[in-house]
This record gives structure tokens, sequence and C-alpha cells, in this order.
């Protein structure tokens, strides 16, 4: 069974931000906009999309990704404002931005970018901007209507939560959506700090 393996490395979310996701998800449904909607219970942050990896490549994977994240400390994220890119006034991806400690992750993310590179993974063109897919548009219908609903949305304040591992992820598709399975999870360091 010689099937590449399509991968991607995450934060973890829990039960608070699974139902902060869906109840902000419930709130832009009045609209009735044209939106593929992510299942907010498997939502998570990805860090690193690697797609299809061949089997043969997946042990140097693994390697990297335990050797690149084992000196972070744990940190907190916290929900903030919900937004849209590439803008809102145009949106095509719906989202909920983050705070917290998410210079961490932007660290995280710059050194997973340069560790995969030599592995011969593409590097990210866009600066990384922590945030959670909330869904996609998939045409412009009551596009207006969301545009004025995103820019007042008062989103729920104090949610947080403690990061204190990453997770390298198999995503298999199907018929009801994605499904994923760990691989291989990395603790972070107890305690605050940078690597």
């Amino acid at each position: 069974m010689n099937n590449p393996v399509r991968t991607f490395i995450a934060l973890e979310l829990n039960a608070d931000l699974h139902k902060t996701i869906a109840g902000i998800q419930n709130d832009l449904k009045k609209i009735d906009c044209d939106v593929k909607w992510v299942n907010p219970a498997i939502a998570h942050l990805t860090l690193k999309f690697l797609g299809d990896v061949a089997q043969k490549k997946m042990d140097a994977v693994k390697h990297t990704f335990e050797n690149s994240l084992r000196n972070f400390h744990s940190f907190e994220i916290e929900v903030t404002q919900i937004g849209a890119f590439p803008r809102i006034e145009s949106p095509q991806i719906l989202w909920v931005g983050l705070g917290g400690n998410t210079n961490m992750i932007v660290e995280m993310v710059g050194v997973l970018e340069e560790e995969f590179a030599k592995l011969g993974f593409a590097k990210e063109k866009r600066d990384f901007q922590p945030h959670l897919t909330l869904g996609r548009m998939k045409s412009r219908k009551n596009s207006a209507a969301l545009t004025s609903i995103l820019q007042n949305y008062s989103t729920p304040q104090g949610i947080r939560q403690s990061i204190d591992q990453v997770t390298l992820f198999k995503s298999t598709l199907t018929s009801h959506g994605p499904t994923y399975e760990p691989l291989s999870i990395v603790p972070l360091k107890a305690g605050s700090g940078s690597v």
C-alpha cells in the first residue's frame, strides 16, 4: 500500500473554542449566504499544510516535525474579532481572529517553513495570520448583508485556550467531509517563554 498520505500540522482546539465557532456560524447562517461551513467539531489551527506525502517520505516528515518543535513552550490564545479574506468588503474566506501569545504561533510557523523546505516542501508565499476558518463563500449571494454583519459583529470575549501540544495529522477526504487522524504529537514545554 503506497498511497500518499494527505498531511498537515495543526493546533487542536478545546470544547470552548469549538462551541464558540459553532455559535458564530449559527449567527452568520441567518443571513442565508452561500457558504461551505467548516465542521466546528473538527476545526483546528493549521500551521503547515504538507499535502500528499509519499509513504517513503513519512519517516523524514515525522522526524522533522518532532525536532522542529521540541524546544517550544506552552502558551495561551484567545478569540478576538471575526473577519474575511481577502477583505471584509469582498468576503471569500470567513474567519475568527486570534489574540494572546500569537507571536509563538508565528515563530512555530517560521521554523516549520524553514525545516520542511529542506525536505523539498514549498514555503508558503503569504505571511501567516493566526486565524480559525469558519467557512468559504461559494457565491456572492447576500454578501453585502454578510459584510455588514462582519463589520458590526460582537465576538464573545474571554474565550481562551492553553496550547500545550502540536499535532501532525493525516487527513482522509470522505463523502461526509474530512476525517483527521493524529500521526505524531509534540508536547510543548511547561511554562511560558520562547524557543
